[in-house]
C-alpha cells in the first residue's frame, strides 16, 4: 500500500509543478529548424476556430501551404513571437499560405486575451486535451509545422523565431516570396 501512495503523491506533485500539463510539454527556448527526414502525411485534424468560428480540417486546407503553430498564452517564447506572427501573417495574406494557431493546455479566457492583445487575425483553436498536439508529435512549444498543398508535413521549426528566420523558413520550403513589410490594417 505504501508504494501505491508514494506513486500517487509523486504524480500529484508533478501535476502541481506542471500546472496540470499532462504531457510533459517543454518550452522551446532556442529557435531552429528541425530535420524531419523528408516529409510525411500530416495527421487528420478537424478544429473549430475560437468563438465558434468555422471548422478547419486538413482536407479543407488542401491546395494551400499551411503553417500550424502550437503555442500557449503562459509560454514566454510564445508571447515573445506573438506580434511577429500576427504581423507576418498580414504580409502573407495574398499568397498561397494559411497560418493556423493551436493553443495547447491553456484556458479559453487566457487564449482569447492573448489573441486580442496581439491582434492575431489568423484562425486559432484551443486543443484543451492536447489531442492534436499529440497526433503531430509535439515535443514543446512554440513549435511550427509546415504542410504542403497535399497535406504532408514538410518542415518543422521549434522555439521562438525572428521575422527573418520565419520568413526564410517559409521561403526555403515553399518558394513563396518573403513579404517586404507586414501589411497594416
Amino acid at each position: 500500500m505504501a508504494p501505491f501512495c508514494l506513486l500517487f503523491t509523486i504524480l500529484a506533485l508533478a501535476l502541481v509543478e506542471t500546472n496540470g500539463n499532462p504531457g510533459g510539454l517543454a518550452v522551446n527556448e532556442k529557435p531552429g529548424e528541425v530535420n524531419i527526414g523528408g516529409s510525411f502525411s500530416a495527421p487528420d485534424f478537424s478544429i473549430t476556430t475560437l468563438n465558434n468560428g468555422p471548422i478547419l480540417s486538413k482536407s479543407s486546407l488542401e491546395g494551400k501551404f499551411v503553417l500550424v503553430d502550437f503555442w500557449s498564452s503562459w509560454c514566454p517564447p510564445c508571447r515573445a513571437e506573438a506580434q511577429l506572427l500576427a504581423d507576418l501573417y498580414r504580409g502573407y495574406e495574398e499568397t498561397n499560405i494559411e497560418f493556423i494557431g493551436v493553443a495547447v493546455w491553456d484556458t479559453p479566457a487566457q487564449v482569447l486575451r492573448h489573441i486580442e492583445k496581439y491582434t492575431v487575425e489568423y484562425p486559432n483553436s484551443l486543443d484543451l486535451k492536447g489531442e492534436m498536439a499529440i497526433s503531430f508529435g509535439l515535443k514543446g512549444i512554440p513549435e511550427k509545422y509546415l504542410l504542403n498543398p497535399n497535406g504532408d508535413v514538410i518542415a518543422k521549426f521549434t522555439g521562438p523565431s525572428s521575422r527573418e528566420q520565419l520568413s526564410q523558413f517559409i521561403k526555403e520550403n515553399t518558394d513563396i516570396d518573403v513579404p517586404k513589410q507586414p501589411s497594416k490594417n
